[in-house]
């Protein structure tokens, strides 16, 4: 799950970052000849993977995620080409087509990588028919398409606000000498367009996924009541029926009217009531802890650590080195900077979501499981459901898990409560420490580059 949202985030990586220059590495003088040939590359390499996920399907026991990762890497490596080294993100950038370059470049890329994706899956399916091995595929793009649509809706709005006469507009308002109007109208256009993210996202995931109510009378009204208890506002309680045969659940959604808690079909007919009660209060624990808003903040610090570390990179020790660079760059070195900033972007981007991201999630998990004692909801009904969905999953008790810890460890931290409870505290004690760590070190990192 966090693995094929990380290679979405890189996609639109390399799609808001492809130069707009127009010169490249390779077919400088003709984009369009770029242009073809990039679309030949990408036949072959579709034909490859077909070929590749079949036989690999078949004569070996290689999961179809990780046979997914794979093509997710061999597409990267398309589109980093293709962009950075063969330009054809030029042809885009026709004054004919303006001013919806963006939006078309964008359609084009995202056409490619989706049907990539589903070739992938199509051909990784263990099953025989054709039609459930389909639904199989589009399953697998439905799930991704809600965290795609915002970064489009964007771009589409950037380029519709270009046909705007803006300047007019702010010289007829008086806000021409006002030198913080364009950082104040940025401002209001990003809040708005955050609130309407978490207004209009969740409401279109639960349509997108096909999340139907829970068709238990008896279960609902139990589960209903443990929100009552919690003061718990949500949207709905809603059946995940898009992830397959997983044992699975989560919140979605940080205001009250918009937000869904959604379980899988296997969760729902493996586990007792009472364990499916704690794994609910478990998504509570995330609302009542505001995971959801710290997040996007843990991300930010992403973003601004391979801003800092390309900062560096460039600054203090590429140029440094060769001062020509900056007084007379080489339309070579020009086309390269990019890819080069892209490529320590991507490296920077994914330790730190290994390491960082992955260390306030397996804590923030950690804490939401305790919220059952807040919940007055014996912490044996949450060992019940961890247990059951690690026997489900093929005994994956011990199986290392770098977001969520093992589900073994989890079960001891719980059994450790009960004997100790001190632990509780003790541990969002951590788990307080370590954000007011992390918010100055982004408050410094942030000072940094403004700065620099």
């Amino acid at each position: 799950m966090f693995a094929n949202i990380f290679f979405l985030f890189l996609i639109l990586l390399i799609i808001g970052s492809a130069p707009d220059s127009s010169t490249a590495v390779l077919f400088t003088n003709d984009p369009r000849a770029a242009f073809g040939v990039a679309l030949c590359i990408y036949l072959f390499l579709l034909g490859m993977i077909w070929t590749q996920n079949r036989l690999l399907k078949k004569n070996t026991t290689v999961a179809s995620e990780h046979l997914g990762i794979l093509a997710n890497i061999e597409l990267l490596t398309f589109f980093i080409a293709s962009n950075f080294i063969l330009g054809v993100q030029r042809v885009f950038q026709s004054e004919s087509l303006a001013p919806f370059n963006d939006t078309l470049f964008m359609t084009y890329t995202l056409g490619l990588y989706f049907w990539g994706l589903f070739v992938s899956h199509l051909a990784s399916s263990s099953t025989q028919q054709l039609s459930h091995r389909y639904t199989k595929a589009t399953s697998a793009l439905r799930y991704l398409l809600p965290f795609v649509l915002p970064f489009c809706i964007l771009v589409f709005l950037g380029d519709f606000i270009s046909l705007i006469p803006y300047k007019q507009i702010k010289n007829s308002l008086g806000f021409d000498n006002f030198a913080w109007a364009d950082l104040l109208i940025n401002l209001i256009m990003s809040c708005v367009a955050l609130l309407a993210t978490m207004i209009l996202l969740p409401p279109l995931l639960i349509v997108i996924w096909k999340c139907p109510h829970i068709n238990d009378p008896v279960l609902e009204e139990k589960l209903e009541a443990l929100c009552t208890r919690a003061h718990f506002r949500h949207a709905g309680l809603r059946i995940w029926t898009i992830v397959g045969n997983t044992l699975n659940a989560a919140i979605i959604g940080i205001l009250g009217p918009f937000r869904y808690i959604i379980f899988t079909p296997t969760l729902l007919k493996r586990l007792s009531p009472n364990a499916i009660e704690a794994v609910l209060a478990h998504e509570i624990g995330h609302n009542k802890h505001r995971h959801l808003l710290i997040y996007p903040a843990i991300l930010l610090g992403m973003l601004v650590s391979g801003w800092l570390i390309i900062t560096f990179v460039f600054n203090f020790i590429i140029y440094s080195f060769n001062e020509d660079l900056i007084n007379h760059p080489s339309p070579l070195w020009s086309s390269l900077v990019p890819l080069i900033s892209l490529i320590v972007f991507v490296i920077t981007c994914a330790l730190y979501f290994r390491f960082i991201f992955g260390y306030f999630s397996r804590q923030f998990e950690r804490q939401a499981d305790l919220y059952i004692y807040n919940l007055k909801i014996p912490s044996q009904d949450m060992i019940e459901a961890l247990d059951e969905i690690a026997h489900a999953a093929g005994g994956i008790h011990k199986h290392p898990n770098w977001h969520h810890c093992s589900i073994q460890e989890r079960i001891d931290f719980l059994k450790e409560t009960q004997h100790d409870p001190a632990l509780i505290n003790q541990h969002h004690r951590k788990v307080r420490r370590s954000l007011i760590i992390y918010f100055l070190v982004l408050g410094l990192a942030i000072a940094c580059l403004v700065l620099i």
